[in-house]
């Protein structure tokens, strides 16, 4: 094995956020089911986690619980994480200064909306100021920040100076997501044509 792939799943223990759990639970079952040859996955897991993905390296369980890790590595603290390539499916990640150069470490986040800094009201307060100051962290010391869409990219270029380090990837359907046998019958009860689009939102 010449490299290993470190995934936070930061919610392995206590759920906070059901959309963002699946989609990181799903992307790391993805990475292991894709992983080319020479390439492992590894999860990075709160006190009290015991994730059940099929195929992982390994499990580095942290000392501390998530709640105690969001103020922790806020702080810039993160003992037992360890470098390598890490990647978060959230902000919630070990965001300190790192020799990507020599030693190949590479920390990446995600960033899903900007409510934070477009909606505030929309969230608690606490969230709010914690979404604000990792991101201050992740403009000094994070190697990209991955957002789901174009127009995202373009608004946190305007919030953060982050240079080239903003990456565009979506997101993919929810695993065992397909098209029901009654499309039709359900498209023509809610008199809807051939093709159209969904938005979702609280406003």
């Amino acid at each position: 094995m010449s490299v290993q792939l470190r995934v936070v799943l930061d919610q392995a223990a206590q759920v906070v956020d059901a959309d963002q759990a699946r989609a990181a639970l799903a992307l790391t079952v993805g990475l292991v089911q894709t992983a080319p040859r020479g390439c492992a996955v590894s999860v990075i897991v709160p006190s009290g986690a015991k994730p059940k993905i099929a195929g992982l390296h390994d499990v580095r369980t942290l000392s501390l619980g998530r709640r105690e890790l969001l103020g922790a590595w806020q702080m810039g603290f993160v003992p037992g994480v360890g470098g390598g390539l890490v990647h978060a499916p959230s902000l919630m990640a070990p965001l300190v200064r790192h020799d990507r150069t020599h030693d190949q470490h590479q920390t990446i986040v995600t960033l899903w909306d900007l409510l934070a800094w477009d909606s505030p009201a929309a969230l608690p307060k606490q969230v709010v100021s914690w979404q604000k100051a990792m991101l201050k962290r992740a403009v000094k010391h994070a190697d990209a920040v991955v957002v789901p869409s174009h127009a995202i990219a373009s608004r946190l270029a305007e919030i953060a100076p982050l240079g080239d380090r903003i990456r565009v990837v979506s997101g993919a359907a929810p695993t065992g997501f397909h098209v029901p046998n009654d499309s039709v019958a359900r498209r023509a009860r809610l008199r809807l044509p051939r093709r159209y689009v969904v938005l979702t939102g609280d406003r």
